[in-house]
This record gives C-alpha cells, sequence and structure tokens, in this order.
C-alpha cells in the first residue's frame, strides 16, 4: 500500500511541479459535471486506486505465494491503467474497486452477497457491466465451480436490468486510430496495456498451460474482454488486473528457474523490469503533460461566472468541448449525438470569410461566444492569422471580451 500511495502521490506532484495541478484529461471534465476541482477531489480518485490495490493484493495472498503476491502486486501498482485511474476523474476506477470488492467478499462470511457491488454497473455501461460479469464469473469458476451455478440468475437480472435502464454501451469513446495503437500505452493508447507486460503475460500463459482446466474461466475472459476492446478501448482497463497475474507467473518462473550463467539470469530480470518500469514511467509522464492547463479552465470559469455570458452557447474545437462544457454550455464535443453535423457547421463557420453567412449560421444555431487558444490559431484549425473567420474578427461587430494567456474569447453583438 505505501508503495501504491508514493506512485499515485508522485503523479499528483509531477503535475503540481510543472505548473499545471488542474484534473488531466477530457472525459474527466464530463464525469465531474457538479462536482468542485479540489484537492479533496483528487485526493478521494487516490483513495480509490489504493482500496482497489488493498483489495487485489488481499486476493493474491489467498491464492498465491508470498513471492507471487509480492510481484503480482507491484506490476499492477504501475500497470498503465491504475495509474490512469489514480489521476483521471472516472467512473471505471470506482467499477473495478467493486469487483475487487466482490471477488473479496466470496472468501467471507458474506459470500451469500458477493455479487451485490456488482448492480453498481447499472449507472456505469455495458462494458463495465459484461466485463465485471466475466471476470467475476471465471474467477467462481476457478474457486468452485458450484458457486458458478449459482450466479446464473444474478447475471440474468443485471442483464435484465441494464436492458430496462438502456445502458451505453461504453461511457468513453477512443479517439479514432488504429487498435494496436490504443491497446498499448507506450503507442500512446490512454487505457491501453503495457507492452512489456503483455509480452510477459503471453509467456505466463504459455507456462500456465499444464493447467488449463483449472485456468479455462481466465483464459476464456480474456479471449471475450479482447473481442470487446475492439469496439471499445474501455475493455482494456478490466483486462489489465487479469493480465497483471499471468505477467507475475512468467516474472516468478524467470526468477525462480535455474541459470548457467548468473550473468543471463541477471539481464533478462533486469531487460523485464525496466520494460515494466517504462511503461508505467511512461504513461506518468502523459499525464503529467495532459492537458487541460490552469489557464484553460481560469477561462472556462471565467465565463460560467460571468453575469452576462454564462448561458451563452459556445463555439470551440471540439476537443475543447468537454472542458468548456464543465463551466458553460459547448456547441460541440466528441460523443453529441448530433457530432457529424454539428461538426460539418462548426467547420463552416472557422473556414468562413463570408460576414452575412458566418452571422446566418451563428445565429441559426443560437452561437453567441466564441473561444480559441494558440493550438487552434497554429495548426488544429487554422494556419495563418487572417485565414477565414479570425479575418471576420477584425469587423468592430465581434467584440473581444477575454483575452489572457494565449487563449482568446470573442462575442457577436
Amino acid at each position: 500500500m505505501g508503495i501504491a500511495c508514493a506512485v499515485f502521490f508522485g503523479l499528483l506532484a509531477w503535475r503540481t511541479l510543472i505548473g499545471n495541478p488542474q484534473m488531466p484529461g477530457i472525459y474527466s471534465y464530463v464525469h465531474l459535471s457538479g462536482f468542485s476541482l479540489s484537492l479533496s477531489l483528487r485526493l478521494i480518485l487516490i483513495a480509490v486506486s489504493s482500496a482497489t490495490v488493498g483489495l487485489v493484493y488481499r486476493l493474491l495472498a489467498l491464492k498465491g505465494s508470498p513471492r507471487y503476491q509480492w510481484f503480482a502486486g507491484l506490476i499492477f501498482i504501475i500497470a498503465p491503467s491504475t495509474i490512469v485511474l489514480s489521476a483521471l476523474f472516472s467512473p471505471y476506477g470506482v467499477a473495478l474497486l467493486l469487483i475487487a470488492l466482490s471477488l473479496n467478499l466470496v472468501h467471507t462470511r458474506l459470500k451469500s452477497i458477493a455479487l451485490l457491488p456488482l448492480i453498481g454497473m447499472l449507472w456505469i455501461d455495458w462494458v463495465s457491466l459484461i466485463c465485471s460479469m466475466i471476470i467475476t464469473g471465471s474467477y467462481m469458476l476457478y474457486v468452485e465451480k458450484k458457486c458458478l451455478l449459482r450466479t446464473a440468475p444474478v447475471f440474468a437480472g443485471l442483464a435484465i436490468a441494464g436492458i430496462i435502464k438502456n445502458l451505453p454501451y461504453a461511457l468513453e469513446h477512443a479517439p479514432k486510430s488504429l487498435f494496436l495503437k490504443e491497446i498499448f500505452s507506450d503507442l500512446g493508447g490512454l487505457y491501453g496495456l503495457g507492452l512489456f507486460m503483455s509480452i510477459l503475460a503471453v509467456i505466463g500463459i504459455i507456462l500456465s498451460w499444464p493447467y488449463k482446466k483449472k485456468l479455462v474461466g481466465a483464459y476464456a475472459s480474456i479471449l471475450a474482454i479482447v473481442i470487446m476492446s475492439i469496439w471499445s478501448t474501455i475493455g482494456l482497463l478490466y483486462l489489465s488486473p487479469i493480465v497483471t497475474l499471468f505477467a507475475a507467473y512468467a516474472l516468478v518462473y524467470f526468477w525462480e528457474r535455474e541459470w548457467n550463467l548468473p550473468f543471463i539470469r541477471f539481464l533478462t530480470l533486469a531487460v523485464i523490469i525496466y520494460g515494466i518500469l517504462f511503461s508505467g514511467i511512461a504513461v506518468m509522464n502523459t499525464i503529467a503533460e495532459m492537458p487541460p492547463s490552469t489557464e484553460v479552465i481560469e477561462s472556462v470559469q471565467w465565463l460560467k461566472n460571468h453575469p452576462f455570458y454564462s448561458d451563452d452557447i459556445v463555439l470551440s474545437h471540439p476537443e475543447k468541448g468537454f472542458w468548456i462544457g464543465y463551466g458553460a454550455t459547448s456547441f460541440i464535443t466528441y460523443h453529441d449525438p448530433a457530432y457529424n453535423k454539428k461538426l460539418n457547421i462548426t467547420q463552416e463557420i472557422f473556414a468562413s470569410r463570408d460576414f452575412k453567412k458566418t452571422i446566418q449560421l451563428l445565429e441559426s444555431n443560437n452561437i453567441s461566444i466564441i473561444w480559441i487558444d494558440s493550438e487552434m490559431k497554429n495548426g488544429q484549425v487554422w494556419t495563418s492569422e487572417n485565414e477565414g473567420l479570425l479575418y471576420l474578427f477584425t469587423d468592430p461587430r465581434f467584440l473581444k471580451v477575454y483575452d489572457t494567456n494565449d487563449i482568446e474569447i470573442w462575442r457577436l453583438k
């Protein structure tokens, strides 16, 4: 637990020291609706992640050797998904905590209500609900097959409840990019697996194959969650703990096996450990530098607190929509049901040098505020000072109401 707290607090300190203490991530600000951006909230995230680590470590103590428990615990702590969920405001951190709690209850006098925590998935999405049933079902199969039979009616009830509640498949949608890139954190996937950890897990699966009858549930759960992750990489967050277990199994094998040359043993273990640490440190660096900046949040708070502009619809790049939506009303965000239609309108407004046409588009969509930053001016939207909408800002009917730290807010008179 001490190591877990050191890693999680270390990331918080890292981001603060580089001058950006704001909550990182795009989707954090979707889930943050109604919550205050305070230090206490960051501490709650760390507490949730630490509690999950504690529950996972307790499970490892029940079923593994002390060395395996130690290795698996360390790999789980520095796994990219664990680090990400300790820093971003997301319901998936709570979902993993509920799954770990459910598995721990199986080994207590309260095992009759072990599946009760899974009800919480009904307030998240189908990915979380299905993955929680896959993980708990495979664990029941591993512990005691009789327990699995008792779970069937509960799983059926949860599925029916999910249909009645009209759960979304996933609350978050990954950016459109190669699946291979999203599946590994080393290649840029936010919720991806560590590359070295995944290679080690494959070795662990091969080494554990003689016990395939006992571990068939774990193998099946890996396959099922990988297939689900094709449609939503959120599934990788639930795959990570299982991958951790097999990676630790392989690491124990390399640690304990007989080596003819001690130098080869040292070199092999050093490469493995370095690879695992590299994935964790790389994702920590990504999160430390992840937007939004303090300046972005300050501009959004300025809109939120303004007596005349707080209810106005704000136009900006879709990527900025979630941050703007935290304190104001954004015209477009990535998960907007009318995203394609609004994207066409947004691009048309940004590219237009026709004042009459631009005013018509703005007024027909009730847009009165335009939020831009230096990133938008330098390639994300425009490439020159007088391109498209920027040219029209020279007209006196556009009023610049905010200009601080390369962030400008314009209002149509």
